[in-house]
């Protein structure tokens, strides 16, 4: 378990701040809109918040849970939607330490370091459409 020091925990809630000024400006005209955020999920991307618990030996900031939850909350005081999203985001990229291999687990730590992926809502469990399906050696979400 990587301990973060208090530091690094500073400098994360500073970026975070910042960036959560810029987000209540326009969280409620976009929730009023229903508007998809993806100007601030690029946002969040840029800041490198995206693999802020990955591992750092797998390219990611090696945060805290701790940590990161305090990254929610602050993001959830400007703007709950986008706290929300990010929170999933969390939560899906500890999917594979769950449920997976460790081979999994390195997959998709790695990936989501190296691409920047965001995994929030990528799932929805209720959806009677969604279709996971092999293909080669690409799992495909078909919805």
């Amino acid at each position: 378990m990587q301990i973060f020091f208090q530091e690094e925990s500073q400098n994360w809630i500073q970026v975070t701040s910042s960036l959560s000024q810029k987000l209540a400006s326009s969280g409620v005209e976009r929730d009023i809109k229903s508007g998809l955020p993806n100007i601030e999920i690029q946002r969040l991307k840029e800041i490198g918040l995206l693999s802020l618990v990955i591992p750092q030996k797998y390219g990611g900031s090696g945060a805290t849970w701790v940590e990161a939850l305090k990254i929610v909350q602050e993001l959830s005081q400007a703007d709950g939607s986008i706290g929300q999203l990010y929170g999933n985001h969390l939560n899906l990229t500890a999917l594979a330490h769950v449920l997976g291999t460790p081979q999994q687990k390195e997959r998709y730590d790695r990936e989501t370091a190296k691409k920047n992926l965001f995994w929030a809502n990528a799932i929805n469990k209720r959806d009677k459409k969604l279709k996971i399906t092999p293909d080669g050696s690409i799992t495909l979400l078909m919805v």
